[in-house]
């Protein structure tokens, strides 16, 4: 008899992410601030320091920025900057570092005290590593990096270096469950977490990808906001001169406990409509950019977008598979994706894939009513 095996419908998948420093899976450090004309106060939770309308000065910011990477990447853990720092200009610094140096991981809060000529910050490190440890490890961050850097073929452009290290990420990467359902930070929202351990909630696999392209050269960013699985992490990326919203994350099928064991490319290269399907982003982040083009996004690139359903020619797609035997499809929007869900699944048009594949007596698939996405394997 014929079978047809579902693997899941995303949209009734869940999963568990707590609120964090900057994105899911990590608890919020909480930043002290305390002035010495006037009483202690706290930022906000769960990367929202400040006001959404509150403006700093984008130079003064970037100076602050530049100061944390010194001192901390000299695993110092004291910083004296003259002048009042707001809690305002801090956080939008740190937001800042998570871009430019997603390799120093360890910061797991700060307390600044300052007055009108003097600030100082203290920072908190992760698990209590020392300098010693933390030179180390940092050492083997680097290493990972590069392991994936180094097998990246000289003639590859930027599309193709990018799907790269998505797919090797993904690969090399365990979603960490227990992480997520924790309740204090660990390695696992972090870059290390990610390259190194290969254990990592979505703030690790998206400080990793930020590192990785980074040292690449390819321009990129960190951001986070509110998901309909909870608090999230992903990342942005430019592609001959177009950017785009990517999430390694969501494209390993471990982080919606899917029974599917391969990675996916639902997120990869998608623009502003299909993210904000998903996801809010969080108004306090600065200086993202709008991503209005679908020229490199995956399944455009790999002729797998259909503006209307076809059977015959999913078929086609499915025999150019080769080995592989799976396919991913993405239909432009909800009416077409409903018909092909009809017409395959309920009319039992899938079995003509037959005409283009030898399909055997088992089809798997999975299908996402968020984003108009069906994979299918034989």
């Amino acid at each position: 008899m014929k079978r047809i095996k579902y693997f899941a419908a995303l949209l009734t998948v869940t999963a568990v992410c707590l609120s964090s420093f900057l994105s899911c899976g990590r608890v919020v450090p909480k930043a002290e601030v305390r002035n010495t004309h006037s009483v202690q106060q706290e930022m906000n939770d769960a990367g929202s320091e400040g006001e959404a309308d509150t403006e700093t000065d984008p130079e003064t910011v970037a100076y602050i920025c530049g100061r944390l990477i010194d001192t901390l990447g000299s695993y110092d853990t004291k910083l004296t900057i003259s002048g009042h720092v707001s809690k305002e200009e801090m956080a939008d610094a740190v937001r800042m570092m998570k871009d430019k140096a997603p390799d120093i991981f360890w910061m797991n809060g700060y307390t600044i005290t300052t007055d009108s000529t003097m600030t100082q910050i203290e920072f908190r490190v992760l698990n209590g590593y020392t300098a010693d440890d933390l030179s180390y490890m940092h050492t083997l961050l680097e290493e990972a990096a590069d392991e994936i850097i180094s097998q990246i073929p000289d003639y590859y452009d930027d599309y193709e270096k990018i799907l790269y290290v998505h797919d090797q990420i993904i690969e090399k990467t365990d979603y960490d469950t227990s992480g997520a359902a924790a309740d204090r930070n660990g390695i696992w929202g972090t870059s290390y977490g990610c390259l190194v351990n290969g254990k990592a909630v979505c703030q690790g696999y998206a400080e990793a990808f930020t590192y990785v392209m980074n040292r690449l050269g390819i321009e990129n960013g960190f951001c986070c906001g509110d998901s309909y699985r909870g608090r999230h992490a992903w990342n942005y990326v430019k592609v001959d001169g177009e950017y785009y919203w990517i999430d390694v994350t969501w494209d390993d099928p471990e982080s919606d406990f899917s029974e599917e064991g391969e990675l996916r490319h639902t997120y990869f290269l998608i623009n502003d409509e299909m993210l904000l399907r998903t996801r809010s982003l969080d108004p306090v982040q600065k200086g993202l950019p709008e991503c209005t083009s679908l020229k490199d996004n995956y399944f455009q690139r790999n002729g797998a977008y259909f503006s209307s359903y076809s059977s015959a020619s999913m078929g086609r797609l499915l025999a150019s598979s080769g080995s592989g035997r799976t396919q991913e499809y993405m239909f432009s929007d909800e009416n077409v994706y409903k018909e092909a869900v009809k017409g395959l699944f309920e009319e039992d048009e899938i079995w003509e894939l037959g005409d283009y594949v030898e399909l055997g007596e088992e089809i798997c698939y999975s299908q996402d009513d968020m984003m108009y996405v069906i994979k299918i394997g034989y």
